[in-house]
């Protein structure tokens, strides 16, 4: 982590905003789809191993599970793909 002390450059505060809205923008409109193509087989998946658990809890759980997955990921290819291309550029 890095220090407060420490100045980062605009490229990189840029580099990580533009990675935390894309991570947003795909979250949010992806997170649907992925949701209800996946859904039924964890239920039934979990109906069969953990019988316990309320279909309601599962559903959420799920649910927040795919959209901080989505964001997490998407945001850090992004940012990764950004500052790469910006330190063979030698901007960074």
């Amino acid at each position: 982590m890095r220090q407060h002390d420490q100045q980062s450059s605009p490229f990189e505060t840029a580099t990580t905003v533009i990675g935390y809205v894309a991570g947003a923008i795909v979250a949010f409109f992806g997170w649907p789809a992925v949701f209800a193509g996946s859904i039924a087989t964890v239920e039934a998946y979990a109906a069969t191993h953990y019988a316990f658990v309320p279909s309601s809890l599962l559903t959420g759980f799920w649910g927040l599970l795919i959209l901080f997955g989505l964001f997490g990921v998407t945001a850090l290819i992004v940012t990764l793909a950004i500052q790469l291309t910006l330190k063979a550029a030698g901007r960074l």
